[in-house]
């Protein structure tokens, strides 16, 4: 499912110049509109709020930052200027710009696209014929890129092990389409990119790393996503109706996209995706929390941890048989169901371990307090799902002990 949100067309010189870019970061959206003249930050109830509006549009392209804000290529630098080209960063809450003029940045080298590197340094793209690196001293490193021709890099991405991937096509002008698109790698500390041809003319564009640990890619019909792990790509057709452009998972760890022909901002549910099955799932292993019986009872509530192989939602439901039930006096002597305590649900970004709190009620709390009883056994169900909707399941009974 496709949900639209209206973006603020007066503030806007004409009708074609809606959002073009966007990105996430600090828990929102960020967006490129205006011809890049106006930088947005969306919340992901789609309310926008404009923070900066005088690019002199010269903005390119945006990336997050590690502080919640964004960094942009420009042509000229915020506001113009006479260097030809640079960087600037947007600070949120109040859109303050700061300028990185360089020099360096004039006729055909211009940074864009550009991406934040897993190191704190920047990455962008001349044309198609380079990748190049620049810390923050303002050193700058060129990886070449053979076999582009023609062809533009049009977005970039990193990946968990660090691997830097892009997208190139051959840009369509007038009445001319685009085409010859390729998926191209340059691995973690290597200076030398492969370049990889798609069939036909199936031209990619935005590119960003998923919490799935996939590479996921606006197409010429849709959305794509690229398995790290194997090189396998994954392509999957949208409506007609819709052009995402620029693509970014947001805190809702829905898809966001910027349709620039609509001239509006798209989410959409990856769940809904029949795309990522080759992406392994992670077993829960979920353990009750140290603390026995006692300590539950005088609490009111059951403290648990789920541990992960990969980034993934986890959801553990709590329940007594009702054996279980019967013995602590909480159903009747003929019950034959289970009673659920209560469930929770952690996020995991990457390999790691959640800790989950189950609130119980109070006649469940008391009958654990109960003199007399030294043990219940506690049916644990847990759930893992990825962002594309598949989902593991286990389920064990842990014993809560006096």
């Amino acid at each position: 499912m496709v949900t639209e949100f209206p973006v603020p067309r007066a503030s806007y010189s004409a009708n074609g110049d809606g959002p073009t870019t966007i990105v996430s970061s600090g828990g929102n959206l960020w967006t490129l509109a205006n011809v890049g003249s106006t930088i947005d930050e969306v919340s992901i109830a789609g309310t926008v709020t404009q923070l900066y509006a005088n690019l002199n549009q010269s903005a390119t392209n945006l990336a997050p930052d590690s502080a919640g804000g964004v960094w942009a290529t420009s042509l000229a630098g915020a506001g113009g200027g006479s260097v030809s080209g640079g960087l600037f960063r947007v600070d949120p809450p109040t859109g303050t710009v700061r300028n990185y003029r360089n020099p360096q940045f004039t006729g055909q080298f211009q940074p864009v696209p550009i991406v934040a590197g897993p190191n704190g340094t920047a990455w962008f793209a001349d044309g198609g014929t380079a990748i190049r690196e620049v810390n923050n001293a303002g050193k700058i490193t060129a990886i070449p890129i053979h076999g582009s021709g023609s062809m533009l890099v049009t977005s970039m991405a990193f990946d968990r092990k660090g691997d830097l991937w892009f997208t190139e096509y051959v840009p369509g002008g007038g009445f001319v389409s685009s085409t010859k698109g390729a998926i191209g790698e340059i691995p973690a500390g290597s200076k030398t990119a492969t370049l990889t041809r798609l069939p036909g003319n199936e031209t990619p564009g935005s590119m960003i790393l998923g919490s799935d640990g996939g590479i996921w890619f606006t197409w010429s019909q849709g959305i794509g996503r690229l398995a790290t792990q194997t090189g396998t790509v994954q392509l999957v057709k949208l409506g007609s109706a819709y052009h995402p452009s620029s693509i970014a998972f947001g805190s809702d760890h829905n898809l966001w996209f910027v349709d620039p022909q609509a001239g509006d901002i798209g989410q959409l549910q990856v769940a809904q995706l029949t795309i990522g099955t080759r992406t392994p799932l992670p077993t829960p292993a979920v353990r009750l929390a140290p603390g026995g019986l006692a300590t539950v009872a005088a609490d009111r509530k059951l403290s648990l941890t789920c541990r992960l192989s990969a980034a993934a939602q986890c959801a553990v439901t709590a329940t007594l048989t009702a054996a279980t039930a019967r013995q602590l006096k909480l159903e009747r002597k003929r019950a034959r169901h289970p009673i659920v305590l209560g469930a929770a649900t952690g996020m995991v970004r990457k390999r790691g371990t959640v800790k989950l709190t189950i609130r119980l009620s109070g006649s469940v709390a008391a009958a654990f307090a109960r003199p007399g009883i030294s043990q219940v056994p506690v049916t644990l169900t847990a759930k893992a799902t990825i962002v594309t909707g598949r989902s593991a399941s286990v389920t064990r009974t842990a014993t809560l002990r006096r």
